[in-house]
């Protein structure tokens, strides 16, 4: 409570080491008892409507409810500039600062952790104030469309918790996913082997079914100019692949190296 930080793995300290898809069950002794929400992160969403600050899960939430029970991280956007409130309600709901191993942590995102009385569970929390993204263990672009995404985010019905806009989150997710690619993956696709469509088929999938196609286009021609339309829709109307994303990363690029 002191606020000592204390290094801790990006890795999930609550149990999975990767993301569960959502309706997955998980079969581990003693987390088919764990409630649908911790206390301790209903807690801290409670607390931050309290003060008015406004936050949403913004990526990966084909997986909330695994982190919503602590056995996955979660990764909130949190209200820019709302100085020691945010303090107050971290502290108040039992959240409290680490810092990642040197060379783990990134540019505008703090750890937090905090233990669940009733369970025991711990709640890894990555706290975003921007969004940072771009290649593996980089990060070396800030996206400026952090309230566009507090602005459009909506209450998921059956968590209480805020998320982002479908369209909005997918978008995101092409985006981002342009700027991993490696030449591990251009070599795997000149074998046969599409690693981009196997890996990122199943969210993009899941995310496709809640977005409107036609609202994700507009975003992307809203936010990173005319040129990515036709991009966006041939990926919409198949799914991701390393041909795809690099049409789309070529048509984006020129804005993009701006928030590098």
């Amino acid at each position: 409570a002191g606020g000592v930080d204390l290094p801790v793995s990006r890795e999930s300290l609550a149990g999975a080491p990767e993301a569960i898809p959502a309706g997955t069950q998980d079969t581990r002794p003693g987390e088919a008892q764990l409630p649908a929400v911790l206390d301790v992160v209903s807690a801290l969403t409670t607390r931050l409507d309290s003060a008015g600050i406004r936050y949403c899960q913004f990526k990966s939430n084909w997986h909330l409810e695994q982190g919503l029970r602590g056995l996955t991280d979660l990764d909130v956007l949190i209200d820019p500039n709302v100085g020691p409130r945010l303090a107050t309600v971290l502290g108040q709901a039992g959240y409290k600062r680490f810092s990642a191993p040197p060379g783990g942590d990134y540019p505008g995102v703090e750890d937090y952790l905090a233990m669940d009385a009733a369970t025991g569970r711990l709640v890894h929390l990555h706290l975003h104030h921007q969004l940072t993204t771009g290649e593996p263990h980089l990060k070396g672009y800030r996206f400026p469309w952090e309230e566009s995404t507090l602005a459009t985010r909506r209450k998921d019905a059956s968590d209480n918790f805020y998320v982002s806009d479908p369209a909005m989150e997918l978008l995101f997710f092409l985006t981002r996913n342009t700027l991993k690619i490696g030449l591990v993956d251009r070599l795997r696709a000149a074998l046969g082997q599409d690693a981009i469509r196997r890996r990122l088929t199943p969210e993009f999938l899941w995310l496709r079914e809640r977005a409107q196609p036609g609202r994700v286009v507009e975003l992307g021609v809203s936010l990173l100019g005319e040129a990515a339309g036709p991009a966006f829709t041939a990926i919409l109307e198949s799914a991701p692949s390393l041909g795809g994303l690099l049409a789309l990363r070529r048509r984006v690029m020129p804005v993009l190296r701006l928030y590098r």
